[in-house]
């Protein structure tokens, strides 16, 4: 069964990258001159070639045990403005620095996001912090401030709490 992996969007600056790179998408003419043509041409199988969507991790704020586990066809949970809002499924990963530092310079003076993830169309889901937590029985108040993959169980209850599905954004 595919992890579910929990992804604060935390700052207006993440948030203004991930509407540009995970909801509205990047041409492929974008990244291509990074990537490794037979990787290019999964993503265009798997995204129907026009645009693909990706997201980076920090690498100095996710363990390398978290990017060894995280797989393809893992479920993501973006967390925006208290409630996980956005679901997606990794089509695969990789580590690239140069293609990091070209999607996210904004960010990079700060940071490195080597660690990236290559998305399938985002689908909006509204799950309320409270909920999330409820769901889990963590306390009223807790907060997602960093990437985390669900243990199995965890998985499974929120797969049977909360609809991944929903509307598809385009």
């Amino acid at each position: 069964m595919p992890n579910i992996i929990v992804c604060p969007v935390a700052s207006h600056v993440a948030f203004a990258n991930f509407q540009e790179s995970v909801l509205k998408g990047v041409e492929f003419s974008r990244v291509s001159p990074f990537m490794d043509p037979s990787v290019l041409s999964k993503i265009k199988r798997q995204t129907n070639g026009e645009k693909c969507f990706l997201w980076g991790l920090r690498a100095t704020h996710i363990p390398n045990k978290v990017w060894q586990d995280i797989r393809e066809d893992d479920d993501i949970l973006f967390l925006t403005s208290g409630a996980l809002r956005y679901h997606c499924k990794v089509l695969t990963k990789l580590k690239n620095i140069e293609l990091a530092e070209v999607m996210w310079k904004k960010l990079f003076a700060h940071d490195n996001f080597e660690n990236v993830l290559f998305l399938s169309t985002v689908r909006e889901v509204n799950i309320p912090r409270k909920r999330y937590n409820e769901a889990l029985s963590y306390k009223e108040g807790a907060y997602i401030q960093a990437v985390r993959i669900l243990n199995p169980s965890q998985s499974y209850l929120i797969r049977q709490e909360f609809d991944l599905g929903g509307k598809e954004k385009s």
